[in-house]
C-alpha cells in the first residue's frame, strides 16, 4: 500500500475506544472489533424493529453517509459494536450434524448471505 497524501493524512481521526484500531482510516470510519463486528447506530425509530429484523438498531452510518454493518464514523456518538451469534465469544462449535459426509471427506454445511452491492459501470446487468 503506498503512503497516505498530505489530504488523506488529515483526514486520519482518533477511534474510540471499543473500536478495532486507535485511528480511523483515510476516510475518517473506524472499525469494529472481530468479537463484536456488527456496528448497530442508536435505536430503531419508535423503537420498534421492521419485521423481520433482529438487529438491536440501524447499521452505523459512514463519513459518506452509506449505511456500514462494521464501519461508523470516527466522531458518531451514538454507535456501537455488538456480539452477533457465530462470532466472538458467541462461536458455536462445530458437531456431527453439521457436517455432511461426502466419498472425499467430511465438509460443513453453512448457511450464507451475500450481499452484492455493485457499481455496474458497463450496465451490462438487466
Amino acid at each position: 500500500r503506498g503512503a497516505l497524501s498530505e489530504e488523506q493524512s488529515s483526514r486520519i481521526k482518533p477511534c474510540p475506544s471499543y473500536a478495532d484500531s486507535l485511528t480511523s482510516d483515510a476516510y475518517g470510519n473506524c472499525a469494529c472489533p472481530r468479537e463484536q463486528p456488527m456496528c448497530i447506530e442508536g435505536s430503531w425509530p419508535g423503537g420498534v424493529a421492521p419485521e423481520g429484523s433482529t438487529r438491536l438498531g440501524p447499521y452505523c452510518l459512514t463519513t459518506y453517509g452509506w449505511s456500514s454493518s462494521i464501519l461508523f464514523r470516527y466522531d458518531c456518538d451514538e454507535c456501537y459494536c455488538a456480539e452477533v451469534d457465530g462470532e466472538g465469544s458467541r462461536q458455536r462449535t462445530i458437531e456431527e450434524s453439521d457436517l455432511v459426509q461426502t466419498e472425499i471427506g467430511a465438509f460443513v454445511k453453512c448457511f450464507l448471505v451475500v450481499d452484492l452491492r455493485a457499481v455496474n459501470t458497463m450496465n451490462s446487468i438487466g
